[in-house]
């Protein structure tokens, strides 16, 4: 990769999705990761996270014992 500055540098990246059932209500997540390291003194990234929904619309609810 070539940056801005016309150096080459190494980029570190990493993007992973992951799903997480609340225990208590049975509402499933969706948690997105982000992160890359372009040298050691920049790096940018975040998380998201957001219910899942079923197709019509609705927040998507598993029977909260499946989380267990």
């Amino acid at each position: 990769m070539v940056l801005s500055n016309g150096r080459k540098d190494q980029l570190q990246a990493y993007n992973r999705i992951t799903t997480w059932i609340d225990p208590e209500t049975g509402v499933e997540y969706l948690i997105v990761e982000n992160y890359e390291k372009i040298n050691i003194h920049g790096a940018s990234g975040g998380i998201a996270i957001t219910p899942r929904l079923n197709s019509d619309g609705s927040i998507m609810v598993k029977n909260p014992d499946q989380a267990k």
